[in-house]
């Protein structure tokens, strides 16, 4: 356990500062969400679809409509969603009724696909539109600092001081003291991180928005473990050392994103 939480702290070291570094770029911010877009559908893919080879038709189909998707978003082409929807769903059409005859269980897989091609490149789409607020490199180093202090608080507190399973059947060691430990460091880490950064925000609001974040994103990482027990899988994937796949460490933020994008847009924060 200790090896792999020095693995953990090393992998961290390394890669946040480069992190935050590319966050404050646009381009550079792009070419990270469509990377991590495109590594989080390949492992998505490896859990519900595991028995399915990743240059199937279908997984290549949602390889494409994802690069695409987060295109349209970065570039502003909202409308054109819809259309890309479509053609995903027709495409996926066009493949049962070729396939349906030698493989039958081509239904479940396209429904799985598509499925994954919403859940992906849907919510890191939030991120794109968080970095295009006004200091919007700022919005996402708070978000970032709230889901990795609510991940890390969670853990700490949970080691130290769980005792009461949060969710038994789907993650056997998270805890609901855990899960309180890290609501309440999310909180704290908004506080001061938006303060530093000087984010047009009043305390109340930074409260509010952080509880809701602590509340809800550790559901992201609970709804990806579900997926993983399903089809017995421990990791999403090994690309960070001591920390699994990438979807693993990005599981809560995927629901942080669409938090903080609609708590700032729909309350008119400026």
């Amino acid at each position: 356990m200790k090896k792999e939480l020095v693995k953990r702290w090393q992998t961290a070291l390394v890669a946040l500062p480069v992190l935050f570094l590319i966050v404050y770029g646009s381009i550079s911010f792009f070419v990270l969400a469509l990377v991590a877009s495109l590594i989080c559908l390949y492992e998505f893919y490896g859990i519900a679809l595991k028995n399915v080879s990743i240059t199937h038709e279908v997984c290549i189909l949602g390889f494409v409509v994802t690069s695409i998707w987060v295109i349209l978003v970065y570039k502003g082409y909202f409308d054109y969603l819809w259309m890309l929807s479509i053609f995903n769903l027709m495409s996926l059409a066009f493949i049962i009724v070729l396939r349906f005859k030698n493989q039958p269980n081509i239904v479940d897989m396209v429904i799985r696909q598509a499925f994954g091609v919403v859940y992906i490149p849907g919510l890191v789409g939030f991120m794109l539109l968080i970095h295009q607020f006004e200091k919007g490199y700022c919005w996402i180093y708070v978000t970032l600092i709230m889901v990795f202090a609510c991940d890390t608080g969670g853990y700490f507190i949970g080691k130290q001081f769980g005792k009461h399973a949060l969710c038994k059947s789907v993650s056997p060691k998270k805890t609901i003291e855990g899960f309180f430990g890290g609501l309440i460091l999310c909180v704290l880490s908004c506080l001061l991180s938006a303060s530093l950064l000087n984010l047009p925000i009043s305390t109340i609001h930074m409260i509010i928005l952080s509880a809701i974040v602590g509340l809800i994103a550790p559901l992201g990482d609970l709804f990806e473990s579900a997926f993983k027990r399903a089809a017995d899988i421990k990791d999403s994937g090994n690309i960070l050392p001591g920390h699994g796949g990438l979807l693993d460490r990005i599981d809560a933020l995927l629901f942080a994103g669409p938090l903080v994008y609609g708590y700032k847009t729909y309350l008119g924060l400026n």
